[in-house]
């Protein structure tokens, strides 16, 4: 027997069409577990069995709440020409600098503030390189890309993440505390309150996670923490790198639902994603264009 979790999380269709072939070479019994299977998934699969608590999410705390008032952003505009970018920072090495592959190249956009810019594309094709760069974490191979008319490759840290706030695809790369309400004040965003963290905290959790551990919530619920702390920064520009992974239907909303708070306060998302329900909602409320990036020959 072959038992995998959540076997699809962050692959574009392609992969994901390998996956399943090579899943229908299994000739053992075969399960595996999918918070919001896709219709391919469905389609494959002999027998479904839908687990529930109660008819409530079993990944985060109430979606669909009163709107969520956060405290304001600094409006910035992103911008980008020309831009290509490399997977990393080159490094010297004996005495000489290393150089980085280029993975993308010839993008060029602007996001105002309040608007969200949906990254999508195939495995491979520079999204969460792409957001790397605006985050400021690898400066660009050639183009420019700007964040309120600052290059973020060029500021000391606090800087850049007043500017741009990256929320990666392993939440747990955000942790550094040994609570719930430690790590959420380690968000020290200027003009952050005990009570905008705790509201945030609550949101997504819900009341008595406070003394938990990071490590020891769900996983879709860690992926709600980094977001929230990220939020908790109050930057300017929130990038997110495929924030919907194992989220179920709950979930899914409340993270749009943060994001959508963030925008309405002033500021600017750039999220990548393979999700599209995700793209659908966001289209549906936020002011968004669509960047598609295609395999860098």
């Amino acid at each position: 027997m072959l038992g995998l979790d959540e076997p699809f999380l962050g692959l574009d269709n392609t992969a994901r069409t390998r996956l399943l072939g090579l899943l229908a070479e299994c000739r053992g019994p075969l399960v595996w577990a999918s918070a919001r299977p896709q219709d391919d998934e469905l389609a494959f699969a002999g027998r479904t069995l839908n687990l529930d608590i109660a008819g409530e999410s079993t990944a985060s705390g109430k979606a669909g709440d009163a709107a969520l008032m956060l405290a304001p952003r600094t409006s910035c505009t992103v911008a980008a020409r020309d831009l290509a970018l490399t997977a990393y920072t080159p490094r010297k090495r004996w005495g000489r600098t290393a150089t980085a592959p280029i993975v993308n190249a010839g993008i060029s956009f602007e996001l105002a503030p309040g608007n969200c810019l949906i990254l999508t594309g195939p495995n491979g094709a520079g999204k969460s390189s792409l957001l790397r760069t605006i985050a400021g974490l690898t400066p660009p191979a050639n183009g420019t890309l700007t964040v309120g008319g600052q290059t973020p490759s060029g500021l000391p840290g606090p800087q850049r993440l007043a500017l741009a706030q990256l929320v990666a695809q392993t939440p747990a790369h955000h942790f550094l505390a040994s609570t719930v309400a430690a790590d959420m004040r380690l968000s020290g965003g200027e003009g952050t309150s005990d009570a905008e963290r705790t509201l945030l905290r609550e949101t997504i959790l819900g009341k008595g996670h406070e003394d938990t551990h990071p490590l020891d919530l769900l996983p879709a619920q860690q992926h709600l923490l980094a977001l929230a702390e990220a939020l908790a920064n109050n930057p300017s520009c929130l990038l997110l790198d495929e924030p919907t992974a194992g989220l179920d239907a709950p979930g899914l909303v409340q993270a749009v639902e943060l994001v959508q708070a963030h925008c309405a306060a002033g500021g600017s998302a750039v999220v990548a994603t393979h999700d599209q329900e995700l793209t659908q909602l966001l289209t549906e409320r936020l002011t968004c264009q669509n960047l598609h990036l295609e395999t860098y020959a």
